[in-house]
Order: C-alpha cells, then sequence, then structure tokens
C-alpha cells in the first residue's frame, strides 16, 4: 500500500477494504494540510463524479457533510451490495450544477446560490440581469429582468407571483430561461 492508502472500514459504504485519503477540502483550493477522511476508492470516485472542486470546498468540506449527502449514501448503500471494486458506474443523468440543486438544497446555505446560478444562466442568454439581495429583516434574495421577478420560495422559483417551476425539475433553468423569452415584453439590448 502506498502512503495515502490504508486498510479498513469505509465509512459510507460499510465495506472492509482499502481506503484512500480524501482531502475535505480540496488540494487546489488550499487543503493541502487540512483536514482528510479515510473513503473507500469507489465512494472517492463517486464523491468527485458528483461535484467540483469549488462545491466540495463549500458545502463538503467535513466528513458529516459527506457521509450525511443524500447522493452519497445512495451510492455507499449501492457499494454495500457490491464485492470488490466496482467496475462500471451509472451514467450521469444531469449537470453537477442540477445535481447539485435537486438533491442538496439546504435553505440557510444555497439560497443566494441557486438565485446566482440562474441569474449567470440567463444573463448567458443574453438577458439584462440583476440580482437584489433581500433585506435585513430575512426577505430572500431574487432577480429582477426587465419586468420580470424572480424569487424563491419552497422549493420553487416563482415568476411574478404566478408561474411556478418546481426545483425538482432537472430542468428547471431552460424552463425558467425559455418562459422568460416567450414572455419577454421589452427586451434591452
Amino acid at each position: 500500500m502506498q502512503k495515502d492508502e490504508k486498510h479498513g472500514k469505509c465509512p459510507n459504504c460499510t465495506r472492509i477494504m482499502g481506503l484512500t485519503k480524501h482531502h475535505l477540502v480540496p488540494k487546489v483550493k488550499g487543503g493541502k494540510e487540512g483536514p482528510i477522511m479515510w473513503i473507500c476508492r469507489d465512494c472517492h470516485s463517486q464523491l468527485h463524479v458528483l461535484y467540483d472542486n469549488n462545491f466540495l470546498r463549500d458545502f463538503r468540506s467535513t466528513k458529516i457533510e459527506v457521509l450525511a449527502d443524500p447522493a452519497m449514501r445512495k451510492f455507499g448503500k449501492f457499494a454495500a451490495k457490491q464485492s470488490g471494486g466496482i467496475k462500471k458506474r451509472a451514467p450521469k443523468m444531469m449537470s453537477k450544477l442540477e445535481n447539485r440543486i435537486i438533491e442538496h438544497y439546504d435553505p440557510k446555505r444555497d439560497v443566494f446560490e441557486l438565485i446566482a446560478g440562474l441569474a449567470n444562466e440567463l444573463a448567458n442568454a443574453d438577458f439584462k440581469v440583476e440580482i437584489i439581495p433581500g433585506t435585513l429583516r430575512g426577505s430572500m434574495p431574487y432577480i429582477i429582468i426587465d419586468n420580470f421577478l424572480i424569487q424563491f420560495k419552497d422549493d420553487e422559483f416563482v415568476c411574478n407571483s404566478n408561474k411556478r417551476f418546481k426545483l425538482s425539475d432537472p430542468n428547471v433553468f431552460e424552463d425558467i430561461i425559455a418562459y422568460v423569452k416567450n414572455n419577454q415584453t421589452n427586451i434591452h439590448p
């Protein structure tokens, strides 16, 4: 075994096998000397398939956050039934951003990230976008695009208080962009 490997029980899938060192803050994001966890190669690989380094640094930087992650728990249950290493993984059906939004929405941390992600997608679709951060009394941030007000409430985006887009829809950003394009009355150059 190499110095970055040891034998033991994987805390995610509970299999006893070779474990690899996972830097809870990715090395490329400043975590070279930071906290680590020991996890099997399959679970470690799956973690990096699911999430990019920025998301791991910001939202999965503790052992508890990694082990409580719904997608990792699901993979751990699958892996626990396998003997030895896993040769084939199921193909990803959603982008990392869509998977993150659907599987890991935490209202205390992710609302601004959701709004910022949607605003970025709208800006990439050539809309003039303004993000309003909310008030000190706890109102959520929202987006203004021409004659549209887009807010995030109760696990859905709401456009102008009437059109709702469920967060559970894997195409939620694309659907909102199409709705705004089809109902736009005053497009800025």
